[in-house]
């Protein structure tokens, strides 16, 4: 028998419980009309740690239509659990004396497969800013991914930012842009998958660096973008910063082109010549990468 997992993206009332069912919360159906609703907030990582049992919710597709619920993988339950779980669904873990159904839903959207990005990203510098390279499984030479580009390195003037010319060596910003696209020499833009992003750095010198990196900076926050996914510090103790999901956020170009981009800022001391790497944990259709 397969169990369906959806995950509750937008709090919302339903008449079967009487209580709003707050974002993060898990819906369990095995025949996608009804379900089982387990109750838990977003940074618990057991969806089951607080059970509402034996409530049932109806009308499950017309709260996915509506955006309320999200699929969220699905469980395959052996022929013995299933006799085990048939007078409740699920068990709790205060319930020691059944066993707890466990939820292992796919990080990705299925048809899409892993693809790890590492890129270079030099600081105080205009020529050669980054490196972001793969094999060609042909001529087993190095290529450009061309999915990344300098937005620019910036020198503060009278407390505002000003783009570097040709020198970065009063620079104290610098932006890149990491877009996915379909690897065709039109450079479209895709719609992609990502499970982690995190910033590092082998080793800074004197005072902090601030790193910022922002999804859709192009798209005004009204419309669902300047989504901060990452804001931290760099220095001697604490050498990467980065978000790790159970579950990647699936990035729309189709529609959208600008809201699947993300922007990386690193803030440095005076012409600071460092060289970062951002890690993308992503996911992508067959034959874009």
């Amino acid at each position: 028998m397969i169990v369906r997992v959806y995950r509750v993206i937008q709090e919302f009332h339903h008449t079967s419980l009487g209580k709003p069912i707050p974002v993060g919360s898990v819906v369990y159906t095995e025949d996608g009309v009804a379900g089982w609703v387990a109750v838990s907030p977003p940074a618990v990582p057991d969806p089951l740690a607080t059970f509402i049992g034996g409530v049932e919710i109806a009308g499950l597709q017309a709260l996915v239509r509506s955006e309320l619920l999200a699929s969220h993988g699905v469980i395959l339950e052996a022929e013995a659990q299933q006799e085990k779980q048939a007078s409740l669904g699920f068990s709790t873990w205060e319930e020691e004396s059944n066993p707890v159904l466990r939820a292992a839903p796919q990080p990705n959207r299925p048809g899409y497969y892993p693809c790890d990005r590492h890129v270079e990203l030099r600081t105080a510098t205009i020529e050669d800013s980054f490196s972001d390279t793969k094999i060609h499984l042909e001529t087993m030479r190095r290529q450009e991914w061309g999915e990344v580009r300098l937005v620019g390195a910036y020198r503060e003037d009278n407390g505002k930012f000003v783009k570097c010319g040709k020198g970065a060596g009063n620079a104290v910003l610098s932006v890149w842009d990491f877009h996915p696209n379909d690897q065709t020499p039109d450079r479209t833009p895709i719609n992609w998958d990502l499970k982690e992003c995190v910033v590092s750095v082998g080793e800074v010198g004197e005072g902090g660096r601030q790193v910022d990196v922002v999804l859709g900076p192009d798209v005004h926050a009204a419309r669902g973008g300047g989504i901060r996914l990452v804001s931290g510090v760099l220095d001697g103790r604490n050498r990467s910063v980065g978000v790790s999901y159970m579950a990647a956020l699936q990035l729309d170009a189709e529609s959208r082109p600008r809201s699947s981009a993300v922007r990386v800022f690193v803030s440095y001391p005076l012409g600071c010549k460092e060289t970062y790497v951002l890690r993308l944990a992503t996911y992508r259709r067959l034959g874009t990468f």
